[in-house]
């Protein structure tokens, strides 16, 4: 790591340190503003440290930002939180935690450069890498293709089991609960996840030797079609986060051998396309009934102009959710409260074991553990529905202040190791790595059992897919 670049980290932990001095002295408003401007420089900080953009540790702090001061604008300049959360104002204490995260995310970075003198992501070994992946590229779209039936299949088997296309018109909250009620669910979100990876991959390994798409198009078109009729399930229940993940992968694997140096305005034009259709989703997957009962007034309804400027409020969706489950926590305990000291964090290494494996009944996550505590209501729209969570807020109900910075210290030592030795070591991983990026950005809205249970699911099928490129490798022979 550079000098310039020590000295940007440590600019950005006093910035950090300041904020939090504001906040102790209910200086919220000029707290929230370093905290901005903080973030801002994050941004750039993590795009400096890392040279590129399109890698999980970027990802990660960009998203961080945008989740953790969606609500605390809309509540100090805005019309608030949504009706759902508590309107008792913690913000100085978050504000605070929020700060000490990134000091520990922060000072996890400095620590893991400055142990390394010299890290093995060098131009030769990508190179190496790189030709290694192009000689097997026809296995790569073979097993995408593959796994992206099979996912289509398994969703088809989820939708029959629940009762029938019908379902996924009786809206998001409930075809999922029913979903999640099923002895065996078929995890078919994540097979098209890692087909999308080995899919982009393969794009992005034409792009880096320079060979035109035309030359394979037909694979790329089967992909597409076989992969529409899935992606038109998600867009029907308004399932925004596998959405989002399957454009992050594209992206991801795209350039993965030229990554993303400098924001285009192409780039920036795309990224405000999908959030307007990510923002219309969510005003509208609660009517989606109106599709079949009459198409009509679902067109009059969801076309609203109040019902899309709201939508597109980021406080209004589940980015409010990591200052609102937080703040509700806040606002229903005392200044002291019993501590969970890494319980949370043990019962979420149980959540991948199937209930029907599992000796005994599985314990409840702290998500549905918080719902139920603090938003019961929710709990009568389906088995899963909720506010979310924050990984924030885990953190600070595990060890208080002290789990919240050594949590997000262990994070950037993890999130770099990925960036840095784990992304070019074998194609297992490659592949791992572009399917489970997206976790960096469910991350701030979850606990860390869902984070967790994902990343185990992914990982199974990665190998599972390695396996059937091995066999397509075999059969060309």
């Amino acid at each position: 790591m550079s000098n310039i670049n020590v000295q940007l980290s440590i600019y950005l932990l006093l910035l950090n340190l300041i904020s939090m001095i504001l906040s102790i002295n209910n200086l919220s408003n000029i707290a929230l503003f370093i905290s901005i401007i903080t973030c801002i420089g994050m941004i750039y900080w993590s795009k400096v440290v890392t040279k590129y953009y399109t890698n999980a540790t970027v990802i990660f702090i960009t998203f961080a930002a945008l989740y953790g001061l969606s609500g605390p604008i809309s509540v100090a300049w805005g019309d608030g939180l949504n009706k759902i959360f508590s309107t008792e104002n913690h913000l100085d204490t978050y504000l605070f935690v929020f700060a000490l995260s990134n000091i520990g995310f922060i000072t996890g970075v400095l620590l893991f450069h400055l142990g390394k003198k010299q890290l093995p992501t060098d131009n030769k070994k990508v190179d190496t890498f790189s030709e290694k992946l192009f000689s097997i590229r026809q296995s790569l779209i073979k097993a995408s293709l593959m796994l992206v039936i099979i996912s289509l299949l398994f969703e088809m088997i989820n939708i029959y089991r629940v009762g029938g296309l019908s379902q996924i018109f009786m809206g998001k909250a409930q075809f999922q609960s029913a979903v999640s009620e099923l002895s065996l669910s078929l995890p078919s979100s994540e097979f098209l996840l890692v087909a999308m990876s080995l899919f982009s991959l393969y794009l992005g390994i034409l792009r880096t030797k320079n060979k035109k798409f035309k030359e394979c198009k037909n694979l790329i078109l089967l992909f597409i079609i076989l992969s529409l009729p899935h992606i038109g399930i998600k867009l029907i229940l308004g399932q925004r986060g596998i959405l989002l993940s399957l454009f992050i992968c594209l992206i991801i694997g795209l350039t993965y051998f030229l990554p993303i140096k400098r924001i285009k305005p192409k780039l920036v034009i795309i990224i405000s396309v999908l959030y307007i259709l990510m923002s219309f989703i969510f005003a509208n997957r609660s009517i989606v009934s109106l599709i079949t009962e009459d198409f009509n007034l679902f067109i009059k309804t969801a076309t609203q102009k109040e019902r899309l400027i709201e939508a597109l409020n980021p406080s209004s969706n589940e980015f409010g959710s990591t200052f609102g489950n937080f703040n509700q926590f806040l606002s229903e305990n005392e200044k002291e409260f019993p501590l969970y000291m890494g319980e949370t964090y043990i019962k979420g290494l149980v959540l991948p074991i199937p209930s029907f494996v599992y000796p005994g009944e599985k314990p409840i996550q702290i998500t549905y553990e918080f719902r139920d505590q603090y938003f019961s209501s929710e709990a009568s729209r389906g088995r899963i529905a909720g506010t979310g969570f924050s990984s924030l807020l885990e953190a600070f109900m595990n060890f208080k202040y002290i789990g919240v910075f050594v949590i997000y210290l262990l994070l950037a030592f993890v999130l770099r190791y990925l960036d840095e030795v784990f992304r070019y070591k074998t194609i297992l991983f490659s592949v791992f790595y572009v399917a489970g990026i997206s976790q960096t950005v469910s991350f701030h809205r979850s606990a860390f059992g869902t984070i967790y249970s994902n990343l185990f699911i992914i990982f199974i099928i990665t190998i599972i897919s390695i396996m059937i490129m091995k066999l397509t490798r075999k059969n060309s022979i």
